[in-house]
């Protein structure tokens, strides 16, 4: 875990009791990592707007659906198994009840079905690679949804043999396409999730340099 300690950047040590008080006193949220904190940077607007759409559909599928389960956007935490790692998501869904994450305490959850993320510049590196490892830790995790806001891409991360830990990755880059979520039964569909987005020329730009 060298690479994500390298992601939490304060030198203090925080005690969970004063990494609490500090996200109340201020307002600002940080990740948790055995007492090391990690700034959580602020979105653009397409960035809030995809999650937004993401969230929408989700939940009127699951009103629609009558199923058990709900869907949380970015406030919650969610909180790994030994009570000493705090992680933000900007989506995700738990079903049944939620299981609290701290005793005495209603901001956290630990049974997340599905989790997703919107990559930005500055955090795409450590969503989809460790900190997808520390959401592995979750053993109620069955889907992890990638989306890319500068250009149509989603990635999905779908547990198939929770005993050996292994992982089916599927790709969806066409507006046309339906993102299949077997934790759910649902087919979400790209231009849904995009609705609203408008890809422009320093997007295209972005997508060569990435291929390249």
């Amino acid at each position: 875990m060298y690479l994500v300690l390298n992601q939490f950047l304060s030198h203090k040590s925080y005690s969970l009791e004063e990494y609490f008080a500090l996200e109340e006193k201020t307002g600002m949220r940080h990740e948790y990592y055995n007492g090391k904190l990690r700034p959580m940077s602020g979105g653009s607007l397409r960035h809030s707007q995809i999650a937004v759409n993401l969230y929408a559909y989700l939940y009127n599928f699951i009103e629609a659906e009558e199923k058990d389960c709900t869907v949380l956007n970015s406030d919650a935490k969610i909180v790994l198994p030994g009570l000493r790692k705090f992680l933000y998501a900007d989506g995700m869904v738990y079903c049944g009840q939620p299981a609290q994450g701290m005793p005495n305490r209603n901001d956290s959850i630990s049974n997340p079905q599905l989790i997703f993320e919107v990559l930005s510049p500055s955090t795409e590196s450590y969503d989809l690679g460790d900190k997808f490892k520390l959401y592995q830790e979750l053993k109620s995790l069955r889907e992890y949804v990638i989306v890319r806001q500068s250009y149509c891409y989603v990635e999905v991360r779908t547990l198939v043999d929770t005993e050996r830990n292994l992982w089916k990755f599927s790709y969806y880059e066409s507006m046309n396409d339906s993102v299949k979520l077997d934790s759910l039964g649902i087919e979400l569909p790209m231009q849904k999730i995009y609705n609203r987005i408008k890809f422009d020329e320093s997007d295209d730009t972005e997508l060569a340099e990435t291929e390249n």
